[in-house]
C-alpha cells in the first residue's frame, strides 16, 4: 500500500508540472482558435467592427480589432495583425498603408471605399486639421453655430464660444465638446431596420455593415458643439420663422414640443442636398413634404467655396461625391 501511494504521489507532482508548464500554451491556442472562428464568421455574415472596420461598395466588411494585445492569425495567410492600447493614433497619411497591411479575402483595397462611423470621425478629424492651416481657414467651424473650432496637437478640443457669441443652454460640459453631426439623422438610417428593433442603434453599429456604410458616410457628417447636437436629436428641419435666442447668439432654434430644429439660412442648402444625396444613395423614402422642402432650399441656398471643395475632397477619400453639389458646383 505504501508503493502504491508513492506512486500515486509522484503521479500528480508530474501532472501538476506538466499542467503548469504547459498552461499557458493551451490558453494562446484556445485564444486563437477562438479568434479565428470570430473571423469566420464576422466574414461570413458582413458584420461590423467597433474599431479599425472597412467597408467597400459591395458591403465587404472585416473584423480586425480584438482584445488588446492579443495576436490573430489570419486563415488566408500567414500574416500576424497585432492591436494594442500603446499603439500611436492614425493620421489621414498612413491609413491607407494600414489597411493594406489587414489581410481580407472579400476587400479590395484598390477600390473606392466607405469608412465605419468610427473611423469616418478620424479621418475628418485629420482632413478638418489640414485645412485649418490653409486657404480655407475661415470655413473651420462648426455647422450650427459657426464657431471656430480649437486645436491642440491635432485634436479637436472645443470651439471659441467668444468668437461667435455662443452661450450654453443647460449642458456646459457638453457644450465643450465637438461632435460629429448626421445631418441625416442615424435613427433615420437604422430604424426601419431589424438591426434597430433587436437593440437600437448601438446594435445596428456592430451587426449590419449596410447600417455601418450610411452612419459612416463623409457627406453626412459635420463638426457640432456636442450640446446643439444633443438639442438637435433626431428632430426634422423646418422654418418655424422664429427668432434664435436659445443658445446666445447661435442663429438656430430648436422646438422640442414639435421636434423640430429651424437652421441657419447660410447651411439650408448643404442640408437640403444631403438629404437628397443620403436618400438616393441608400435608397431611403422622403416625404413628399420634406422633398418640397429641400427643393426649395436647394434653389434658395447655392453651395459657396467650401461645400464644393469639400465635396472633391471627400471623393478623394470616400471615393465617390455628392452629385447634388457636383451639379451645383459646375454651374
Amino acid at each position: 500500500m505504501d508503493n502504491k501511494k508513492k506512486m500515486k504521489a509522484i503521479l500528480w507532482i508530474f501532472l501538476i508540472a506538466f499542467f503548469n508548464a504547459h498552461a499557458t500554451e493551451l490558453k494562446d491556442l484556445s485564444i486563437a482558435k477562438s479568434n479565428n472562428i470570430l473571423i469566420a464568421k464576422t466574414a461570413h455574415a458582413r458584420k461590423s467592427s467597433n474599431k479599425f472596420g472597412y467597408i467597400n461598395n459591395q458591403q465587404a466588411f472585416i473584423q480586425h480589432s480584438v482584445t488588446k494585445s492579443q495576436t490573430v492569425t489570419s486563415n488566408t495567410n500567414d500574416q500576424q495583425v497585432k492591436n494594442t492600447s500603446t499603439s500611436k493614433p492614425q493620421t489621414l497619411t498612413n491609413i491607407k498603408d494600414e489597411q493594406n497591411k489587414q489581410p481580407h479575402p472579400y476587400y479590395d483595397f484598390s477600390k473606392p471605399n466607405h469608412y465605419n462611423f468610427y473611423f469616418a470621425k478620424r479621418v475628418l478629424r485629420e482632413f478638418y486639421f489640414k485645412e485649418s492651416q490653409g486657404k480655407y481657414k475661415k470655413y473651420n467651424k462648426t455647422i450650427y453655430c459657426g464657431c471656430p473650432i480649437i486645436y491642440d496637437n491635432k485634436k479637436m478640443v472645443g470651439s471659441d464660444f467668444n468668437a461667435c457669441g455662443f452661450k450654453p443652454y443647460k449642458n456646459v460640459n457638453r457644450a465643450k465638446r465637438i461632435e460629429w453631426e448626421h445631418i441625416v439623422p442615424a435613427y433615420n438610417l437604422g430604424n426601419q431596420r431589424k438591426c434597430w428593433q433587436n437593440g437600437g442603434r448601438k446594435n445596428c453599429t456592430k451587426t449590419d455593415a449596410i447600417f455601418s456604410i450610411m452612419e459612416g458616410d463623409l457627406h453626412n457628417l459635420h463638426p457640432s458643439i456636442g450640446e446643439v447636437n444633443e438639442a438637435r436629436s433626431h428632430y426634422r428641419y423646418n422654418d418655424l420663422n422664429m427668432k434664435p435666442n436659445q443658445f446666445g447668439q447661435c442663429p438656430v432654434y430648436v422646438d422640442h414640443k414639435l421636434r423640430i430644429m429651424q437652421p441657419p439660412k447660410e447651411i439650408r442648402g448643404l442640408i437640403a442636398r444631403t438629404y437628397f444625396y443620403m436618400y438616393d444613395q441608400y435608397k431611403l423614402k422622403m416625404s413628399k413634404q420634406e422633398a418640397k422642402l429641400f427643393s426649395i432650399w436647394d434653389q434658395q441656398y447655392p453651395p459657396n467655396e467650401w461645400e464644393c471643395y469639400r465635396n472633391q475632397k471627400i471623393k478623394e477619400l470616400q471615393g465617390n461625391d455628392n452629385p447634388y453639389i457636383t451639379a451645383k458646383c459646375k454651374k
